[in-house]
């Protein structure tokens, strides 16, 4: 009988199984492939799924307030570089958020939320997993701030300063200080000519910790509890206050209808912006005061109870005003908004400038303004305005917020000479606000 014999167009049993395997590894590639580009996707367009807080190495990061379409309010991160956005918080807490802020550590996120209780702003911390309540009882608690050192919290709660520990436990009010009879005289060498003595009872709008983590500046509403007029200053001023181990007291140290405040982030001076102030004409001290703006530098490095003040910019008659102040990590420049201010009705958000901050002048004159303006960093177009700068943490670029003429905003990085301006929220939409960049840990 004739052998059978094999079907050469058939593989043997090893050739199946040969095959076979290189089906599946051909399977694996195409899948570990489509694995990769899908993580490259969500490290661009942002993340997904489920939301674990701050579980990443927070460096570059800044962290922000999204609003949504249905008026919910949203912690994101993302990378300066517009990659890598992330949802800190799942979509189910409905609670209202605001005033982000890092620990010193970048490992956590504090802010404000009334999460607990619909009816009460408490202050939480969110590290990894369910965010963590700091304070409790009665009254909205507002605009916390880590110190240097990473132990305690300050924040404003019912018009005054307190400061808590991370852990949650003892809680001290700071400002006013809660003493009887804590009027003192101001001797601090001030520039700014203040009364004597006073003492406002109005409440803290703003307040920040030093960077020696001690030191605390706030500043506080003068209100009709106040007297009428003391000196210079009306009840519609607002007063800025600095608890500092080399000061006598918290005598008001500045002030104006508006004050905003930044401190150098690794050296001793704070720079003080003030708006609507009647003083004399720089130029001509003999005529009748007029209304001046302006940015006051004060340096704390001497041991003799007198921060040295100077003037960094100041106008004569108004025309523009200083807003939001924010001091570069090397000391060098001042970013600041400009308002122009024609006349007293009339207040136009130009843009950001940055200012040498050795560089002392007068604005005097509408070509001192044009000039000005001319030298925006980040000028207003049909993009939106330019406001509220922050620096990053190395000062090689200024964070920004894009007020859109839709009336939201988109946060924006620009390099600190002014190239590559970048939007980072441009697609995630809505209003994004209230940013806060990750510190560059050790």
């Amino acid at each position: 009988m004739a052998k059978t014999k094999n079907d050469p167009t058939l593989p043997d049993w090893w050739q199946r199984e040969k095959q076979r395997r290189q089906n599946w590894i051909l399977l694996f590639l195409v899948t570990l492939g489509i694995l990769i580009a899908y993580f490259y996707a969500i490290s661009f367009r942002g993340r997904i799924g489920t939301v674990r807080g701050i579980d990443f190495d927070s460096r570059s990061f800044i962290a922000f307030i999204h609003q949504e379409k249905d008026g919910n309010t949203t912690f994101y991160a993302v990378r300066s570089d517009g990659s890598d956005l992330r949802r800190l918080t799942p979509p189910d807490d409905k609670s209202n958020k605001q005033d982000p802020t890092w620990t010193a550590d970048g490992k956590s996120l504090l802010y404000s939320s009334n999460r607990s209780d619909s009816k009460v702003m408490q202050v939480y911390v969110l590290g990894q997993g369910e965010p963590r309540q700091l304070t409790y009882g009665t009254g909205n608690k507002f605009q916390p701030m880590a110190s240097s050192d990473g132990k305690h919290i300050l924040f404003l709660t019912q018009g005054v300063v307190k400061t808590v520990l991370l852990n949650g436990n003892d809680v001290d009010q700071v400002l006013p200080v809660p003493s009887a009879g804590s009027s003192v005289g101001n001797d601090q060498g001030s520039t700014s000519d203040l009364p004597t003595s006073v003492e406002p009872k109005g409440p803290f709008l703003r307040a920040s910790f030093a960077p020696d983590g001690v030191s605390i500046v706030a500043v506080q509403a003068m209100t009709a509890e106040d007297a009428p007029t003391q000196g210079d200053i009306t009840s519609n001023d607002q007063v800025v206050r600095v608890l500092h181990p080399n000061v006598k007291g918290n005598s008001p140290l500045d002030f104006g209808r508006e004050a905003f405040i930044s401190w150098e982030p690794n050296g001793t001076r704070l720079a003080t912006a003030f708006t609507e102030r009647e003083m004399k004409d720089p130029a001509n001290p003999a005529s009748k005061s007029v209304v001046s703006n302006g940015i006051h530098l004060w340096d704390f490095s001497g041991k003799d109870s007198k921060p040295k003040g100077s003037t960094l910019i100041a106008t004569a008659g108004g025309l523009i005003q200083m807003h939001d102040i924010a001091w570069s990590p090397d000391g060098k420049f001042i970013a600041f908004e400009v308002w122009e201010t024609p006349d007293e009705n009339t207040r136009t958000l130009r843009g950001v400038a940055v200012s040498s901050a050795v560089q002392g002048g007068l604005i005097s004159t509408k070509e001192d303004v044009k000039a000005i303006l001319k030298q925006l960093m980040l000028k207003a177009d049909a993009k939106g305005i330019p406001s509220n700068p922050k620096w990053s943490p190395d000062g090689a670029r200024l964070l920004y917020e894009l007020r859109r003429p839709d009336g939201g905003h988109d946060l924006c990085v620009i390099n600190s000479d002014g190239t590559n301006p970048q939007n980072l929220t441009e697609k995630l939409g809505g209003d994004n606000t209230q940013s806060s960049w990750a510190p560059m840990k050790p």
